[in-house]
């Protein structure tokens, strides 16, 4: 025998789901006006979120790049154009320059970005919690907590007063056992040749002392696995591209998967070209901070703190 449905257990059966977003915006050039089917226009921003649905009016003196989840299409809409925004992409063609080379480790990188909640349609996306820092962040590559492609990381670290030598280890994480150890004159140490590759998958551990014992860096970091290396690989050479849009791709990519050390790379390229980008500038500046490294002197007049 079926008990007739309550009103209040309909509508959790019938309550309509949380809308995923289409694209995430690379970059916008002048004011770009975001039309979306129900509710007020409001302006573009770098690292927003568009919806299907969603109509993009580009002035004669702008422009907007976006790459979709749907497939990692990079798109560009043209000057005095408006488009809407689909799954895939925009329409009516002749109004983008689509580009779909490299797109694949974007989108496999985006394709777990959530839904918005309670209709933020114009909150700025962020895919990875940093967590929370040390008290004093390890000034040390790789950087604590990242995902590394290489299974065998050369390890760096900020040299310390007084330190004839230094003495590494390397343990697996959780279990802490020893892997190997190793001495070095240098504040950097290459991964021993002698020594077998890490496991891929696992998470490591390391540490740096002086010779009187006293601790002068350590950090934690994850291999990745083969299939995330490529992605890796990929997106390096999607960074490689001249095209600051494609960089940018790359850099967030990167940054979501937890490669912090790529990412941090592409952020400095980019705003060196673009030194008075306050949203580049915050986003190295965030890696910076994890990677426990001080603010370089600002070279950007009038952008307040961000190194």
């Amino acid at each position: 025998m079926f008990l007739p449905l309550t009103a209040a257990a309909l509508c959790l059966l019938v309550a309509p789901a949380e809308p995923r977003p289409s694209a995430l915006v690379l970059s916008v050039k002048g004011t770009v006006v975001v039309r979306p089917p129900q509710g007020a226009s409001y302006p573009a921003e770098a690292r927003g979120l568009v919806f299907a649905g969603d109509k993009l009016a580009v002035p004669a003196d702008g422009e907007i790049a976006l790459v979709f989840f749907g497939g990692g299409a990079r798109e560009r809409v043209k000057p005095g154009t408006e488009v809407t925004v689909d799954s895939t992409g925009c329409t009516p063609a002749e109004a983008v320059t689509r580009r779909q080379a490299n797109g694949g480790p974007v989108a496999a990188a985006l394709k777990d970005v959530p839904p918005v909640h309670g209709g933020g349609r114009a909150a700025v996306a962020n895919f990875r919690s940093p967590g929370a820092l040390p008290k004093t962040p390890p000034r040390v590559t790789p950087i604590s907590g990242s995902t590394v492609p290489t299974d065998r990381p050369t390890l760096t670290w900020k040299p310390a007063a007084d330190a004839p030598i230094y003495r590494a280890n390397l343990r697996i994480g959780g279990s802490d056992r020893l892997i190997w150890k190793a001495e070095t004159k240098q504040a950097r140490l290459p991964f021993p040749e002698q020594e077998q590759p890490l496991k891929r998958g696992r998470n490591y551990h390391w540490q740096v002392s002086d010779a009187d014992g006293r601790i002068v860096a350590e950090g934690r970091f994850t291999v990745a696995l083969e299939g995330e290396a490529k992605t890796l690989t990929e997106l390096g050479n999607l960074a490689a591209e001249a095209d600051p849009a494609d960089q940018l791709a790359a850099a967030m990519a990167f940054e979501t998967l937890g490669a912090d050390d790529e990412a941090l790379a592409v952020y400095e390229l980019l705003v060196k070209r673009e030194p008075g980008d306050l949203a580049l500038r915050k986003a190295r500046a965030r890696l910076y901070e994890r990677a426990g490294l001080a603010p370089v002197p600002k070279s950007a007049p009038g952008d307040g703190t961000v190194p």
